[in-house]
């Protein structure tokens, strides 16, 4: 099986974009690694040798100087993969999904209980603790980001505050 092959077995119809953001490159160029390079045997051919292909040749190059150095590069990504594996499988991942699913449940009830009834003082009180809990989910999303020297991303008309009120890129408000 060609690298391209294994590429369009590997990504969803529909998945180019994320992988694009993840490689840092566009989902135009991942599409064309997922069809048929410009070949001899393929001269009308419209796809693109990718990464995959080029890590191929890399064991290529390395198999002429060191035919036993090969395996170090494939341990290197078969570590890799158990790696994601494993941490698909941990289980402070799924607590994590969990939570964010309860935070997401008290959140519809809350705006239920706005839109069904008048706020009494038991929904207000759960709306507070609600905004509390919010709160504290996104500083410890934002110090994870931080942590990982991802920077937080702004819309191109500018970004809201809590409030509602909108600001450009340099945080003046129009």
């Amino acid at each position: 099986m060609e690298g391209w092959e294994v590429l369009r077995r590997a990504i969803p119809h529909g998945a180019a974009k994320q992988v694009a953001l993840r490689m840092g490159v566009t989902a135009n160029q991942v599409r064309r690694w997922m069809r048929e390079p410009l070949s001899d045997e393929a001269p009308l051919a419209t796809g693109q040798r990718s990464p995959l292909d080029r890590v191929c040749d890399l064991e290529d190059a390395v198999m002429l100087v060191n035919p036993t150095g090969v395996a170090f590069i494939v341990d290197y990504v078969a570590g890799h993969h158990h790696n994601l594996i494993q941490a698909s499988l941990d289980p402070e991942h799924w607590d994590k999904r969990a939570h964010a699913a309860d935070l997401l449940r008290e959140a519809v009830e809350a705006v239920n209980c706005l839109n069904l009834d008048l706020p009494d003082e038991e929904a207000i009180r759960e709306l507070l603790e609600l905004d509390e809990k919010l709160e504290r989910a996104l500083a410890q999303l934002k110090s994870r980001r931080r942590s990982f020297g991802g920077t937080e991303r702004r819309q191109a008309g500018g970004e809201s505050d809590r409030s509602g009120s909108r600001s450009d890129s340099r945080g003046q408000k129009p």
